[in-house]
């Protein structure tokens, strides 16, 4: 009867174990799924942004900024990527407005889906032809995504 009682003890403990894993295993599975999931939908709402390069039939000196969606961004915040001031393409941008501020850092302010913003550059005195990178940290409410874009300064036009 002992031994009885010993092997149901045993196959029980065994049971116990066996579910303890599993409910371990299955958790871990769901955090995993729920982090998936969470990536995907960031993904899927990450902002589509689109620079319109520069052109000297619409304004000097400016890159046009435009929300493609799928959402209104509460702010859109700049950095410079690519070198600035004596060896790069760029001294800095500014936001448009006011008193421009050059640097390699600063804030468009909104940006509606389907509307567009100005971003200022000062171009280096060269003025070759050269691709500036800029990264766009895109901001609605508590969500922020980080997208890179580059556009290509145009060469001082001929005049003559």
């Amino acid at each position: 009867m002992a031994v009885a009682a010993l092997i149901i003890s045993i196959g029980a403990f065994l049971l116990a174990g066996w579910s303890a894993w599993s409910a371990h295993h299955s958790a871990r599975s769901t955090a995993e799924l729920v982090a998936v999931e969470r990536a995907r939908r960031h993904d899927e709402t990450t902002p589509r942004i689109r620079i319109e390069d520069p052109d000297y039939n619409d304004e000097p000196d400016i890159v046009w900024l435009v929300n493609d969606g799928p959402q209104d961004l509460t702010e859109v915040r700049f950095r410079l990527t690519s070198p600035a001031g004596g060896t790069g393409a760029v001294h800095g941008l500014a936001a448009p407005g006011g008193t421009a501020q050059w640097g390699t850092t600063g804030s468009l302010g909104t940006l509606p889906q389907g509307e567009r913003r100005g971003l200022l550059y000062h171009p280096n005195a060269s003025r070759q032809t050269h691709t500036v990178g800029v990264e766009f940290t895109c901001l609605n409410g508590n969500a922020a995504w980080r997208v890179v874009r580059e556009f290509d300064l145009p060469p001082e036009p001929l005049v003559g």
